[in-house]
């Protein structure tokens, strides 16, 4: 397995990402958007952690401006920053290329 910062992260994104999936999936009638809003920024609180990981594991050639710049905006439409998952990240590990 190739960058060994991420790959500890991978638990705590595993369990971020299996925690707001299952909220999403028993949300209340009542939801609000600022609600569903608020679950998705500890999500992503896990992921722009992951995304720090990948930056120390690939600092020596990606600067922390630039990866901020791919993976920690929100893509219109999406709650979660970058588009990033478990699966992305896991293979990020398994083949030492970028998610």
């Amino acid at each position: 397995m190739y960058l060994q910062n991420l790959q500890a992260m991978l638990p705590q994104v595993k369990e971020a990402e299996d925690a707001f999936t299952a909220w999403l999936a028993n949300m209340p009638v009542t939801v609000t958007n600022a609600d569903v809003y608020a679950e998705a920024d500890k999500f992503n609180e896990v992921l722009r952690q992951a995304v720090e990981a990948f930056y120390q594991d690939t600092s020596e050639v990606n600067s922390r401006s630039t990866i901020e710049q791919i993976y920690l905006r929100i893509p219109e439409g999406c709650f979660t920053i970058g588009g990033l998952s478990y699966a992305a990240l896991q293979r990020t590990c398994e083949t030492g290329r970028a998610p």
